[in-house]
C-alpha cells in the first residue's frame, strides 16, 4: 500500500515539473479510474457505454446521485464479495465501527438527512489518498509557531462528532486508533448531541491544542468563547463534514 507521505511526496515532485507535468498526471488517473470502473462495475460500464473508449475529461462523465447509486449498490460496487446485504448487517452493529468490513474496508454512512442513507467504502489506498490531500491542505496552516504549539502540548487534540454509529468522521477516528495514528490518551471524542454547556466544560478542563468538529459545532463554540465561558486557545481548528459560506 501506498503511503500518505508517499503520495504527498508523489504530488510536489510533479508540481515541480510544472502545470503540464500536473495536467499530464491528471489526465491518466482519470483515464485509469473509468477504465477501472468499466471493468469492475455493471452499473459504471453501463452509464459509460456511450462515452469515448479512452476518457480524459470529467466534464464528459455523466453526474451520479446517491439515491440511484443505493438502489444499484451490488451493481455499482466494484468488488463481487461486498452486497448491500453484507453491508448492512455490519453497519447495524455500532461495536463494529472502525472495524475492517472483509478485512479490508474501512465502512462509513452518512446522515440520511437529505432522504437518502449513503454507504461508501474505503480501502487503504483511497484512505492513504484522503490523509495526503488533508495533509496538503494544512500546509498553510501549520507555520512553525503554529507547529512548535501543537508539539508543545503533545498534539492534544478534541474532535467533535456525531457518535451514534458508522458516520463518517466517528468512523474515521475509530480506524485511525485501531491503526496506531491517532492516539486515545492524546485525544478526546466528544459528542456532537451533548448539551452546549457540557461541552464547554469538557473543553475548558482538557484545554485541546487541536479542536475539530462541524462547523455549527464550532460555531456555537465561538459563541461561547466571546462570551466568556468557553475559555481555550487551541492553535488549529478544522471544520468537518458541512460546507462553509
Amino acid at each position: 500500500m501506498t503511503s500518505a507521505f508517499a503520495l504527498v511526496r508523489d504530488g510536489r515532485r510533479t508540481l515541480r515539473q510544472g502545470p503540464d507535468a500536473l495536467a499530464h498526471r491528471q489526465r491518466e488517473r482519470l483515464a485509469s479510474m473509468v477504465d477501472f470502473a468499466r471493468a469492475n462495475s455493471p452499473y459504471y460500464r453501463e452509464l459509460y457505454r456511450t462515452l469515448p473508449e479512452r476518457v480524459e475529461d470529467p466534464a464528459l462523465l455523466p453526474v451520479t446521485h446517491k439515491q440511484d447509486l443505493m438502489a444499484r449498490f451490488d451493481d455499482w460496487v466494484t468488488d463481487p464479495e461486498v452486497t448491500i446485504d453484507r453491508l448492512r448487517a455490519f453497519v447495524a452493529d455500532r461495536r463494529r465501527v472502525g472495524e475492517r468490513f472483509l478485512g479490508r474496508y474501512l465502512v462509513t454512512t452518512t446522515s440520511g438527512t437529505t432522504g437518502h442513507r449513503g454507504l461508501f467504502l474505503l480501502d487503504d489506498h483511497a484512505a492513504a489518498v484522503v490523509r495526503a490531500l488533508s495533509l496538503r491542505a494544512a500546509r498553510r496552516s501549520l507555520t512553525p509557531s503554529v507547529t512548535a504549539r501543537l508539539l508543545a502540548r503533545r498534539m492534544r487534540s478534541a474532535h467533535i462528532v456525531a457518535i451514534s454509529g458508522h458516520l463518517a468522521a466517528y468512523a474515521v477516528i475509530a480506524r485511525s486508533r485501531a491503526a496506531g495514528r491517532l492516539s486515545t490518551r492524546g485525544s478526546r471524542v466528544l459528542s456532537a448531541h451533548s448539551p452546549l454547556p457540557e461541552l464547554v466544560d469538557q473543553l475548558n478542563r482538557y484545554r485541546p491544542v487541536f479542536l475539530a468538529g462541524y462547523a455549527t459545532v464550532i460555531a456555537l463554540l465561538a459563541g461561547e468563547q466571546q462570551a466568556g465561558r468557553l475559555c481555550i486557545a487551541p492553535a488549529v481548528v478544522s471544520l468537518l463534514a458541512e460546507g462553509v459560506q
